[in-house]
């Protein structure tokens, strides 16, 4: 809900706390989505949408992909 009110830093702590309770790689892309939107520096959310993808996990693949082209 953190990220649909543009408040992507909250929205990173939530993810990093359902991360932490119970790894899923949905939890990285919405970790690398939200660091990529609120951080002009773009190294952490690369970072973790390449765990994203060597999860191989093929929901958000192809968004993925574009996003770290």
């Amino acid at each position: 809900i953190y990220e649909t009110q543009g408040n992507f830093r909250k929205a990173i702590e939530h993810f990093q706390t359902a991360q932490e309770y119970r790894s899923k790689p949905e939890y990285l892309f919405f970790l690398a989505r939200n660091y990529d939107l609120a951080y002009k520096d773009k190294r952490q959310a690369l970072k973790l949408y390449e765990q994203y993808l060597a999860a191989r996990h093929p929901e958000f693949k192809t968004y993925t992909e574009t996003r770290i082209s």
